[in-house]
């Protein structure tokens, strides 16, 4: 036979069939590309009556082929042009009669570079087919190129190019039972697999692993490692991978679940040095020390763990990193965390700014600093009662055995509507204990306004809305003093605003000012500049006449400029009366001052009645008790009270209240008092109105008889007192029009109808007289109006008005020359009159009764005038002459005395007549006793 294309054989078994032959088995490979002969017989038994054992026979004269590509065989994936077995020529005898002994060919291997050439003998193999099993030599085999190497048993059949044994590959050891050679690859289930350290060069770290699926592509430089029943232990057993490996001359990558004793990471790759290991992107879990309770969480970090330092780094990829700490019920947006693999604990550090705030990832409501957040890690609170608490640290620990977080460099903690500044920058919050207190920290209120400073502050914060705190608070004066004042209770309103307050309790414990002291309590409100005082408040001046006390109020005080309210009728704090200014005892009639003192007697008066503010000029160097504006502007309208604690002068401004009850006489007074407390004397500079019922023709002529008078000197209506009369009797813009009239022409063209009165003084000094108890003027009398005529010219005279228990008086002694007079006198309803003047006397005596006087409501004072005797025109001129200190001619008085006593007789004969004439219906008895009753003149 030249050629044959295939040799197909069968072999006899030891079974027998029905018939009692041998089965025969068929041999499932098969003999290619054979070339030989058959000899039927032996040449000289061309009969055949030989039987012959040996024929027929085979020879083959070349060498033939057995493939190992049929389908069957893994899918065909021997290819017959490089992985077959070259049989040498061989010899078969009795080949109707093979035993599967006889099935023996020797050649060579050749396996597609997946071992070198091997010389063996094809056997019959267990599954039927032609292989061979062989041992390794010691060094193994080079396989796939020496790309790595086999040890152990080498098997072909049918199944496969396989091995039972070791294969190494870089520093990998895959031990198996069953390994699959192709090719391209290898494949099997190891029984062990191992690698070991490599730290020259390109590193490799220590594997070891056991049931895991192998895949070595040699030719692409890879081993595949998955994931088996249980993970890999790496590094010594101090890590565990849970997921697939895959080696390469470049070094080990893996992925999966990598699993150490505190923490775990999930990641699509690793890459693994000899001690180390990394993921460009990785999901990590840390676990609470001895539980199973999860610690930490973060997902798509950048983690590198090195075994040999003892440390794990956890950084960002882009924007920030998410972390949840579930024991904490925090969560955190942070750059980076280091684990010290010995140490439970993990420190985070994060130097920049947080873009997840610019982001919008992280937002809470009326978030305060959303434009200004500082950089650091933001760890806020997920626990429902907290509302989102936060704060911002550059550098935190957290306890992984007792959950806890400390925080460093934690600059402020926004908290309501305070700012929170830590001691030391320092937060701690605990697992179970929450946010602990914090102490010697600083409050700052709001954080919009600042107005507010609190220092050494203990706070505890439950939530993000509410805060307890006490702290000291400084209290800064107008000079910048600084007192220091305890606030035992912080706390924040339903609105979110802070709020706290304080006691003073000791007098000489606290200071509004160098010049006011308090006693009493006060609250801080966050929103508002100023702190609400309620209490005392208690000028300070060291003049010994007066004796200050505690002016009860309630308001808000600016420290830098103070204004203490001081009501219409004060009180001090045991609701005790206070007053202010020159006063006057109505039961003893004496006069003592007083600046927020307390009242001698409930029915003491004030000469002028200020209130509004008590307020200290350093400017004008006083107390100042008024309204704001004229304390501001002391020319504008309104009283004022003030004290210059340095002189201990006190003064008073505005309108004066005389303690006077004259009856029907209306007045009207306003100007300045000095009170000198050191000799206890009272100087008044006043602009008075008087207005009674009276002979308007007596006025006339009285008015005339002065203006008609040369040489008189002018009074000036530009003076300051004068312009505030004005504005105290008239509107604003009235005023303003009469002083400019005055300051145009020395005058008013008209007078107002507001300020028509009998007589106006409008230059009028006066004193306190303690020997008489009176009320007495100074020098000329300055008289601005009698009736409607304009008068503005000094003359000489007095007026002098008695305070007494009997019965308000009043004296005025006008002498336009000493011969030439005008006395007014009254006294308990009774206006007695006198002049040199018939024109001014008789209009007068020409009235009937009930002309000259006005009829009253019952219990009121009645009123009426009478011209009357010389006598009080001498009484008169003897108090004129005292008080000026001139001398009286003693034949002036006995002349004065003895026309006194006719011209008193004259007047009664004179007025019975004139009554009798005009009026019968009047009852002249009455109406004489009340005319002449003798009005005392002290």
């Amino acid at each position: 036979l030249n050629s044959i294309v295939s040799l197909n054989l069968e072999y006899q078994t030891n079974d027998y069939d029905f018939y009692g032959k041998r089965v025969l088995n068929k041999v499932t490979s098969t003999l290619e590309n054979i070339t030989g002969e058959i000899l039927i017989d032996k040449p000289d038994n061309k009969s055949g009556l030989q039987k012959n054992e040996d024929y027929p026979i085979f020879n083959s004269t070349k060498n033939s082929f057995v493939y190992y590509d049929n389908k069957t065989i893994h899918n065909g994936v021997y290819n017959r042009n490089n992985f077959f077995f070259e049989v040498y020529p061989f010899t078969f005898s009795n080949i109707n009669h093979f035993e599967y002994e006889d099935l023996s060919f020797i050649g060579i291997f050749n396996s597609a570079d997946i071992l070198g050439p091997i010389e063996d003998t094809l056997i019959l193999r267990p599954d039927n087919s032609l292989g061979f099993r062989r041992q390794s030599p010691s060094e193994g085999y080079a396989v796939y190129e020496g790309r790595g190497r086999f040890f152990n048993k080498i098997d072909l059949s049918n199944q496969g190019l396989r091995g039972m044994g070791d294969l190494t590959y870089i520093t990998a050891k895959v031990t198996s039972n069953n390994i699959y050679f192709f090719p391209d690859s290898m494949r099997t289930v190891s029984t062990n697999f191992s690698m070991q350290q490599q730290k020259a060069g390109i590193q490799f770290p220590q594997v070891q692993g056991d049931e895991h699926l192998i895949k070595w592509h040699p030719f692409e430089e890879q081993l595949f490692a998955y994931k088996g029943k249980k993970p890999f232990s790496m590094f010594d057993n101090q890590a565990k991978l849970t997921g697939d490996l895959i080696l390469q001359p470049l070094g080990l990558v893996g992925d999966g679940l990598m699993d150490m004793e505190k923490a775990r990471l999930r990641s699509r790759e690793y890459a693994f040095n000899a001690i180390d290991f990394h993921s460009d992107t990785a999901n990590v879990e840390f676990d609470v020390v001895n539980t199973t309770e999860l610690a930490l969480n973060a997902n798509k970090m950048k983690v590198w763990i090195d075994f040999e330092s003892r440390k794990g780094i956890f950084n960002k990829i882009d924007n920030s990193l998410l972390a949840n700490l579930p024991p904490m019920m925090y969560r955190s947006y942070l750059d980076m965390f280091t684990w010290g693999i010995d140490q439970n604990e993990l420190t985070i550090s994060t130097p920049s700014q947080q873009q997840a705030v610019e982001m919008e990832e992280f937002y809470v409501s009326g978030m305060a600093d959303r434009d200004t957040i500082p950089s650091g890690a933001i760890f806020y609170s997920f626990h429902m009662e907290e509302d989102s608490l936060y704060f911002v640290s550059p550098k935190v620990k957290y306890n992984l055995a007792k959950p806890n977080i400390k925080a460093d460099s934690v600059s402020y903690i926004i908290v309501a509507d305070a700012i929170i500044n830590p001691k030391d920058k320092k937060v701690e919050v605990d697992a179970k204990e929450r946010f602990i207190p914090l102490k010697g920290s600083l409050i700052t209120a709001n954080y919009t306004d600042r107005f507010h400073t609190i220092y050494d502050a203990k706070i505890s914060i439950p939530s993000r809305k509410k805060y307890f705190a006490s702290g000291t608070i400084d209290y800064v004066d107008e000079n910048d003093s600084i007192q220091p004042i305890l606030l035992k209770e912080i706390k924040v309103d339903e609105q979110g605003n802070t709020f706290a307050g304080g006691t003073v309790s000791q007098p000489d414990s606290f200071r509004l000012s160098p010049r006011f002291g308090f006693i009493g309590s006060f609250e801080v409100f966050a929103k508002e500049h100023f702190w609400l005082f309620n209490g005392g408040a208690q000028p300070l001046y060291s003049c010994p006449q007066l004796k200050s006390s505690n002016v009860n109020f309630k308001a808000r005080l600016e420290p830098k400029n103070l204004y203490i309210p001081v009501p219409e009728s004060p009180r001090n704090l045991n609701m005790i009366s206070l007053i202010s200014g020159s006063i006057v005892t109505v039961d003893s009639i004496h006069l003592y001052p007083g600046l927020l003192t307390d009242r001698k007697e409930h029915n003491d008066k004030n000469l002028v009645n200020a209130y509004g503010y008590m307020h200290y000029s350093n400017k004008r160097n006083r107390f100042m008790l008024g309204s704001k504006e004229k304390i501001n502007d002391p020319d504008s309208r309104g009283n004022l009270i003030s004290l210059t604690s340095d002189f201990c002068m006190l003064f008073s401004e505005g309108k004066v209240n005389l303690p006077i009850n004259l009856g029907q006489i209306n007045h009207f007074t306003t100007g300045t008092l000095t009170h000198n407390l050191s000799d206890s004397t009272l100087n008044m500079n006043v602009v008075m109105e008087l207005k009674f019922h009276f002979n308007p023709l007596s006025l006339e002529a009285m008015a005339n008889d002065i203006t008609q008078k040369p040489g008189l000197l002018n009074v000036d209506l530009n003076r300051k007192i004068y312009s505030k009369y004005l504005y105290e009797r008239l509107e604003p813009s009235e005023a303003q029009t009469n002083i400019n009239q005055i300051r145009l022409f020395g005058a008013m063209t008209q007078i107002p109808s507001s300020m028509e009165s009998s007589i106006t003084f409008s230059e009028l000094r006066m004193r306190w007289d303690p020997v008489n108890k009176s009320f007495v003027s100074n020098g000329k009398l300055g008289i601005g109006t009698i009736g409607y005529t304009q008068i503005n010219k000094k003359v000489d005279g007095f007026i002098e008005i008695y305070k007494r228990n009997t019965g308000d008086w009043i004296i005025i002694y006008i002498e336009v020359e000493p011969d030439k007079y005008y006395v007014f006198n009254y006294a308990r309803g009774s206006m007695q009159v006198s002049s040199h003047n018939p024109l001014f006397n008789d209009p007068i005596n020409n009235m009937r009764t009930r002309e000259r006087s006005v009829k009253v409501k019952a219990g009121q004072i009645p009123y009426n005038f009478v011209v009357g005797t010389r006598r009080e025109l001498q009484r008169a001129r003897e108090r004129y002459y005292e008080i000026t200190g001139k001398v009286l001619d003693e034949s002036e008085v006995n002349q004065e005395n003895q026309e006194s006593q006719e011209t008193e007789n004259s007047t009664s004969d004179e007025n019975i007549n004139t009554e009798e004439q005009t009026d019968t219906k009047d009852s002249i008895t009455t109406e004489e006793n009340n005319e002449n009753t003798e009005v005392p003149i002290p």
